[in-house]
């Protein structure tokens, strides 16, 4: 698959993470699932780990924007 494009000319920087291997492997999972909605182009692991971190991103930032808990 090809490179997104970036539409609003923002910069990509490239992270490196050590992952365990069952979450590598699940994040390939992700990409073959997406090959198949892709109709066979194959999306790269970096395609397959942007759109987990875009899609779950969201829910983290609204849960960490809310007050936290007050300790008793």
């Amino acid at each position: 698959m090809s490179r997104p494009k970036n539409e609003n000319k923002e910069p990509f920087s490239n992270v490196a993470a050590r992952l365990p291997r069952d979450l590598v492997d699940r994040l390939d999972a992700v990409a073959a699932k997406l090959a198949q909605r892709a109709m066979g182009m194959a999306p790269s692991q970096s395609h397959a780990i942007r759109v987990v971190l875009e899609r779950g991103i969201g829910p983290i930032e609204a849960e960490l924007a809310e007050p936290a808990p007050k300790r008793k």
